[in-house]
């Protein structure tokens, strides 16, 4: 059985053209077929971008089932992350992650696959500074390790790849990295860094990746195609 899932963060819409453009994102998004889609700055009700619900939106014209958790703002409206999913969720929560300023969430969205039985999805932003994303990835792994079944982990986690915070969650979740080769995914305009991953549990195995080209964000989105192993 074989899984497409794409990771990329929106800035909200906010192209390298300097337009807040929701609509920039739907092509990229319907143009990668991928099946599970994890956004990061995602927003809610906020003036910045028309007070959309950016989720909703997104999974409307998707077709697909969205799930949006604000980690900052007002009750009913702020900015995280959101995951769209082809297939309806049985079990989906956040937790909260060690922050310093801008608080920071972990996404779970658990599905029943037609084929693969239940997977759990983990969609994350980590912080800016090294100190919180070493936390950050303690938490994460935790969660991967109690999750109890395959899962994929993705996410702008504002570490390289040689960081000590990724080989941290690499190695105690047990996780591989879909690559590919560390191709850069920020700034988008002139990418140097890799810093955005789809990464999975040894139930898995990569079948291809790839950075997409874009605009429409200050990121570039990656999308990996994944095995489950029978």
């Amino acid at each position: 059985m074989r899984l497409r899932v794409l990771t990329y963060n929106i800035r909200h819409g906010l192209g390298i053209d300097g337009r807040q453009d929701l609509s920039q994102i739907l092509p990229v998004l319907s143009g990668s077929h991928a099946d599970i889609i994890c956004l990061q700055e995602v927003d809610k009700g906020l003036l910045r971008s028309g007070f959309a619900n950016q989720a909703a939106w997104l999974g409307a014209r998707l077709g697909f089932h969205a799930a949006f958790e604000s980690n900052f703002g007002l009750p009913l409206a702020g900015m995280g992350n959101a995951t769209l999913s082809r297939w309806p969720s049985y079990s989906t929560w956040n937790k909260k992650l060690p922050s310093d300023g801008e608080p920071r969430g972990l996404l779970c969205v658990q599905v029943d696959h037609p084929e693969a039985g239940r997977v759990a999805f983990f969609n994350t932003h980590w912080g800016l500074s090294e100190a919180q994303r070493l936390e950050q990835a303690q938490v994460c792994a935790g969660q991967v390790n109690g999750a109890g079944k395959p899962c994929v982990l993705c996410g702008d986690l504002n570490a390289i790849p040689d960081s000590t915070e990724l080989m941290m969650l690499m190695r105690e979740a047990q996780l591989q990295d879909a690559g590919p080769n560390n191709a850069p995914t920020f700034p988008a305009d002139e990418p140097e860094s890799k810093i955005d991953y789809v990464l999975f549990t040894r139930q898995w195995s990569l079948v291809e990746a790839q950075v997409l080209d874009s605009g429409a964000s200050d990121h570039l989105p990656l999308l990996a195609e994944l095995e489950l192993s029978s």
